[in-house]
């Protein structure tokens, strides 16, 4: 499951190469003032890192799984509702809530859903063909789990890393 962060994380690499995004942009340069609230000044660079300083959500044992109770806050809305805890880059802490937020904040950066853009520019050139990638109830591709691709496929992603990042003598 949690290798989807590493794709997600190779997304966002190629988003910045592609000027779409930067380490130092905000979640609230890209998302609704009324969703991330005082929360708007959280960096990629800190999404990335998990080293956003938001207390994780303990009770639930798997912080991922959105609610599907009338009423209840989507999984982005209950991510971005949780307290700081630790100021931003004071230390990680591992949440996979904020890479869901990273998945929305690509999604808006690029015009794209996270699918259609890891097609576009990763997938498709490594001929990897994406069996099932989990959605959330806002309509955000999940940046931190429910992507499945075979071994054989997730080697040529490792491939691609050991190549810093070139397939077939080609950059990607």
């Amino acid at each position: 499951h949690s290798l989807s962060k590493s794709i997600l994380s190779l997304m966002t690499g190629i988003a910045i190469a592609d000027g779409a995004l930067r380490l130092d942009s905000t979640i609230g340069d890209h998302l609704p003032e009324d969703l991330v609230g005082e929360h708007r000044e959280l960096t990629v660079r800190q999404l990335l890192t998990m080293a956003a300083g938001l207390a994780p959500d303990d009770a639930a044992p798997y912080e991922w799984q959105p609610s599907v109770e009338p009423g209840q806050p989507s999984f982005l809305e209950a991510v971005l509702s949780r307290p700081s805890v630790a100021p931003p880059d004071h230390e990680f802490a591992y949440n996979t809530g904020l890479t869901q937020v990273l998945a929305a904040v690509l999604t808006e950066a690029t015009g794209a859903s996270l699918c259609r853009y890891a097609v576009e520019h990763l997938f498709g050139p490594l001929g990897i063909d994406v069996e099932h990638w989990g959605m959330d109830l806002d309509g955000y591709f999940a940046g931190g789990h429910s992507l499945f691709v075979t071994p054989r496929e997730v080697a040529r992603i490792g491939q691609l890393v050991l190549d810093h990042g070139a397939w077939d003598g080609e950059p990607l």
